[in-house]
């Protein structure tokens, strides 16, 4: 179990030494095997909720990112999105930073929210805009973690992560 390893109980092994010593030349790794105890306190100094799934050949790590809500920012009636607690820059995109969305965002995340399995160029047509600058905007949306793909390009949907 990957929590037998956090407490020190379980040593690390290496599947391919050679790699790993290769690695380990060039700095990408450490070679004390501590990688899933910094991960485990990071976390939990962050306050992200961190969570190990066992797999056939061993486990994923799921990190859970702080909740994601409307706020009013104050500033001329602009409406952002808070992104979680401040927790500091360590952990996603600007943690606890406020995130203003544009009228084409909003245009876009309103239009997700009925159908949620509209293109880009859907989207486009409906807002009257260029495809390019919806594309470019969803992009903003999802690297700031408004909005995430469920699926594939084609047959996926739009969840929007919060309540514009």
């Amino acid at each position: 179990m990957p929590e037998d390893f956090i407490e020190g109980s379980e040593l690390s092994v290496k599947r391919n030494p050679l790699l790993a010593q290769l690695m380990y030349y060039v700095k990408d790794i450490e070679s004390f095997g501590t990688g899933l105890k910094r991960i485990t306190d990071a976390c939990d100094a962050a306050g992200v909720k961190v969570e190990f799934k066992m797999l056939k050949l061993g486990f994923s790590v799921i990190f859970y990112r702080p909740d994601i809500s409307i706020t009013d920012s104050n500033n001329g009636g602009r409406v952002g999105v808070n992104v979680g607690n401040s927790v500091g820059n360590s952990v996603g995109n600007n943690v606890g930073d406020c995130i203003i969305l544009n009228d084409t965002q909003k245009r876009i995340i309103s239009i997700m929210k009925k159908n949620p399995t509209a293109s880009a160029s859907a989207i486009a047509s409906e807002i009257g805009i260029a495809p390019r600058n919806v594309e470019r905007n969803i992009k903003k949306l999802r690297d700031d973690g408004v909005i995430v793909r469920d699926g594939a390009t084609y047959g996926g949907r739009w969840i929007v992560n919060h309540d514009a």
